[in-house]
């Protein structure tokens, strides 16, 4: 999976730009920074990822760019629905639904793709109370067994 990012807009007599960061759900991929505006993340298996470029300066990081990626090699069916992960209300100012068909770790991310909350869910609708989060845009990451979905919601 190729992963390619325009130079931020800065100024160089202020700041200085060190390199980048690359996350795949939350994790760090690179071991050094990347200097270069790409990053090749290999043997990546057929999923729902999400990918967030952060670029570090001598002041500190930025807030990151993220992108929902689905990766697809060969022939797969689409998900229906039933299949897929739901979030309402959306926007929500307090709780938050999650249907889903199958149980797993849910992990409430910001979009520098740190994990803000997080929790087990054992049922195919189950509430997480989002009311202590800032407003903003955040992602919703399940995973169980072999499966992740993906979702966003926005908290008023």
């Amino acid at each position: 999976m190729e992963i390619t990012w325009e130079p931020p807009n800065y100024d160089p007599l202020q700041i200085t730009l060190s390199g980048y960061n690359v996350r795949r759900n939350g994790t760090k991929l690179n071991s050094g920074l990347i200097t270069d505006l790409s990053y090749t993340d290999q043997n990546v298996p057929d999923g729902q990822y999400i990918y967030c470029v952060t670029a570090l300066y001598n002041l500190g990081a930025s807030e990151g760019v993220c992108k929902n990626v689905e990766i697809v090699t060969g022939i797969i069916s689409r998900p229906t629905t039933s299949d897929c992960l739901q979030i309402y209300p959306n926007p929500s100012s307090g709780v938050i639904t999650i249907e889903t068909p199958f149980q797993g770790h849910v992990s409430i991310l910001n979009i520098r793709g740190q994990e803000l909350l997080e929790q087990t869910i054992y049922e195919p609708n189950s509430t997480i109370d989002v009311g202590v989060l800032p407003g903003g845009l955040y992602l919703v990451r399940l995973v169980g067994g072999n499966e992740v979905r993906v979702g966003k919601f926005v908290k008023e």
